[in-house]
């Protein structure tokens, strides 16, 4: 039974992110199927659409493709493959023809949308993103699990809601990963580093926040002890930021990761007492940051019902460094909520209507888009967080019953 509830945690995530994608490739949704006329059928179109020259928007696009892809190729591996190894290639063709469909299928589709374009390059690259997520499945579940569940931080690879965030964490520090060529920029990053009215308290203890549940994240997963060891790797990180394109860090944010690191070495509480102050801060810390900054304004303005619109309508580098950190942040605060006593449903509601009422407020606050992605992205989170930990604990169930 454990077995089979695991199974069918990572159906419904693969499920997720195929729905996710669908929204993505299809958003803003203008069709016109009966007034567009089109010369040949939507296969003849996708298949003669390979473009004609290679620049530097298409090489962003290829990354983009691939890093969408990659979740549905590892999710789809480890849900088709099962429990048995002789369902291992099969596995394989499973999830690679699943994103020909899907990614085939949206192409498609956006022929017929007057805001998007038919590319077969796109399918290309869908693919090979689903093939690159099937291939780091497939060896993780044969050999590198397996090799590391025998190591003391073996569980740092295990499927589950903390080893999630922590990923999610861990990319946001590094993402795009696109080097800052040129002196310039790094002495740009480095002076930004050292200016003294770069440190802002909120920053700071935002940082604080992050990286003491980060700690608490990998103590979930590891227990108390290995937490020194392992929380200064993730640490090394930040120093990386200097080097990154589009991207750099603040003395505030360097500052608050460092305080962190020295204050779970004295932290004492108990487990649950810790989480409990944790979450509070992370409510607190949300809604300062969700609602400063901004005067009032004399009429509200309107709410955005449609999901991402925002998020799909801007420079893809700096939304997905702020979708990361976001899912981050919404996803250690249902964590930490978890972790404190409350029911994983209980949690997911009380961040999801904390997240909804600051969106609300936003209204009458000029500076800010009060839309209903932040609410939906907390219940989508949680909703995989539940799933991932479901899987975990039935891997927790086999390994014990291997034991025995």
């Amino acid at each position: 039974m454990a077995s089979e509830d695991g199974l069918q945690a990572l159906y419904r995530i693969l499920l997720i992110v195929c729905a996710l994608i669908v929204y993505g490739s299809l958003y803003p949704f203008q069709f016109q199927f009966h007034a567009t006329a089109l010369s040949a059928g939507p296969l003849f179109i996708l298949l003669h659409s390979w473009p004609s020259h290679i620049d530097r928007f298409l090489l962003r696009d290829i990354l983009v493709n691939i890093a969408i892809y990659m979740p549905l190729g590892m999710f789809g591996l480890l849900a088709f493959a099962g429990e048995g190894a002789a369902h291992g290639a099969r596995a394989v063709a499973a999830t690679v023809l699943l994103a020909l469909a899907l990614s085939a299928s949206m192409e498609m589709l956006q022929v017929f949308d007057d805001s998007r374009e038919c590319a077969l390059s796109d399918v290309a690259t869908n693919v090979a993103g689903a093939c690159l997520g099937a291939a780091l499945g497939a060896m993780y579940r044969r050999s590198l699990g397996r090799a590391l569940s025998r190591l003391e931080g073996g569980r740092l690879f295990h499927v589950s809601s903390a080893m999630l965030l922590l990923y999610c964490w861990a990319a946001y520090q590094v993402f795009p990963l696109f080097p800052a060529l040129g002196r310039a920029q790094l002495k740009a990053h480095v002076r930004f580093l050292l200016a003294a009215d770069s440190f802002q308290a909120i920053d700071f203890l935002c940082s604080l926040a992050a990286w003491m549940a980060a700690a608490c994240l990998l103590e979930g997963l590891l227990g108390a002890a290995p937490v020194r060891k392992i929380l200064p790797l993730f640490l090394a990180l930040l120093p990386l930021r200097l080097a990154i394109a589009g991207r750099t860090i603040g003395a505030a944010e360097l500052a608050g990761a460092l305080a962190a690191w020295g204050a779970w070495s004295f932290w004492l509480a108990h487990r649950r007492r810790r989480a409990q102050i944790l979450a509070a801060l992370f409510f607190v810390l949300l809604a300062v940051r969700g609602l400063a900054t901004s005067p009032l304004a004399a009429s509200p303005q309107p709410f955005s019902w449609i999901p991402f619109a925002a998020a799909l309508a801007a420079n893809w580098i700096s939304v997905v460094a702020i979708l990361l950190l976001k899912t981050y942040w919404y996803g250690a605060a249902i964590w930490l909520c978890r972790e404190a006593g409350a029911r994983f449903i209980l949690a997911i509601a009380v961040v999801a209507a904390w997240l909804a009422a600051i969106e609300f407020l936003q209204r009458w606050l000029p500076a800010h888009v009060p839309e209903i992605t932040d609410p939906l992205m907390a219940i989508l989170l949680g909703a995989v967080l539940w799933l991932a930990e479901r899987h975990h604990q039935a891997l927790l169930s086999r390994e014990e019953a291997g034991d025995s």
